[in-house]
C-alpha cells in the first residue's frame, strides 16, 4: 500500500497524478473513496498538511472507518497534525476526546482549507 500511488481521476476521466493532488483533494478521496486501501494512502498524504479540516476528517476516519488500516494511518496523520499523543494503539476514542479539549489550540496553529472541486477515485 505505502509504495502504491492514489489512482484518482477527474470528472472528465483526466488523471490527477499523486504529486499533483491538492489537500483538498486528499480530504475528499478520505471522506469518499470506497477503497479502504486508497483512503488510508490518502490519511497517509494528509499527515504533511496542517490545515484547518484536516484533523476533523482524520478523525472521523479514526473512529468510524470499517477498515482498520485506514484508521491506524489515520490516527497516525493527527498525531503529527494536532500533536495528540496516544497511550494505546487501539484506543481511537481517546483522540476524539482529546481533541475536544484542545480544538482551539490547535486551530491557531493550522492554515485555512479552500474549496476545491472534488475528483473521483477507484
Amino acid at each position: 500500500m505505502h509504495g502504491e500511488p492514489l489512482s484518482v481521476r477527474r470528472g472528465d476521466g483526466t488523471s490527477i497524478s499523486e504529486a499533483d493532488l491538492t489537500v483538498e483533494n486528499l480530504v475528499w478521496i478520505l471522506d469518499n473513496a470506497k477503497n479502504g486501501f486508497i483512503r488510508a494512502r490518502a490519511a497517509q498524504k494528509l499527515r504533511n498538511h496542517s490545515n484547518l479540516g484536516v484533523p476533523e476528517s482524520l478523525l472521523e476516519i479514526i473512529t468510524t472507518d470499517e477498515n482498520l488500516w485506514t484508521r491506524m494511518e489515520a490516527f497516525s496523520s493527527f498525531e503529527r497534525i494536532t500533536g495528540f499523543k496516544r497511550n494505546d494503539i487501539f484506543d481511537f476514542e481517546s483522540a476524539a476526546s482529546w481533541y475536544e479539549d484542545n480544538r482551539i489550540d490547535v486551530a491557531k496553529r493550522l492554515d485555512p482549507l479552500p474549496d476545491v472541486a472534488a475528483p473521483s477515485s477507484d
